[in-house]
């Protein structure tokens, strides 16, 4: 943490702190856990005021390490981070210790006893992707809410588990490339270059992507999630109108 306090001072303000300015490892540990405290805090407060909220889980590997990421969706549509955790296996019971582990803190933070089940019942959808790993951990996060729920008054509520399809339009994509570029050059042998490569000043452009493809992926970069970022789906519909 000192390093980078003297890094943003030094080159955004200005100024070069010396050593005796820094916080040392003892203070910048409690700054963190001060950081963690009001964090949690702050979500717990948050999930016990919302009607009903989302579980998102993920996993990744970073540096040859499992990491497993939780957040989840309020009502108002916001994503809140409850954290990353480092995880030996990526297995349902690890994603369902690691869901268990962060709600039971917000209950300890939050400091009410029917907290937690209160809490689980306005759970209404989770996030995932369609690993097999992931549809167990939904089923094990359904025993533990129902036990949870076992002495609840209150009207039960459903959950609804949602898979991301990313993975199994990756997996159509390995697959049907191929086909494609076979397609293309048994195309291009009867009529010549397609598409950007029929122009000779496109001579020394990269050809290993297909015409289709360069089609697809240009059409996601302008019209997708990131064409409002970059501005451009603005700028067509602005030249549209």
């Amino acid at each position: 943490m000192s390093p980078v306090i003297q890094c943003v001072m030094k080159h955004l303000c200005g100024i070069d702190l010396c050593k005796d300015q820094l916080p040392n490892p003892a203070t910048a540990q409690a700054i963190v856990d001060a950081g963690h405290y009001i964090t949690k805090t702050f979500i717990a407060d948050k999930l016990e005021q919302c009607e009903n909220w989302g579980l998102n889980r993920d996993g990744t590997s970073r540096r040859k390490q499992k990491i497993l990421d939780t957040s989840v969706t309020l009502d108002t549509g916001d994503i809140v981070s409850l954290g990353f955790t480092r995880v030996a296996q990526e297995t349902a019971k690890t994603i369902q210790a690691v869901t268990e582990d962060h709600l039971t803190e917000l209950s300890k933070m939050n400091g009410n006893s029917a907290y937690l089940s209160e809490t689980l019942n306005k759970l209404s959808f989770t996030m995932s992707d369609r690993a097999s790993n992931e549809k167990l951990a939904d089923k094990l996060l359904d025993e533990w809410r129902d036990a949870m729920l076992k002495d609840y008054e209150g009207e039960k509520t459903e959950v609804l588990h949602y898979h991301c399809m990313a993975h199994v339009l990756l997996g159509l994509q390995n697959n049907v490339t191929p086909e494609i570029k076979d397609y293309e050059q048994k195309l291009k042998n009867e009529r010549g270059p397609l598409g950007r490569d029929t122009p000779s000043v496109f001579n020394t452009w990269s050809k290993k992507e297909t015409v289709v493809g360069r089609v697809v992926r240009t059409t996601s970069d302008t019209f997708g999630p990131a064409g409002d970022h970059i501005g451009l789906r603005y700028r067509w519909e602005a030249y549209r109108k």
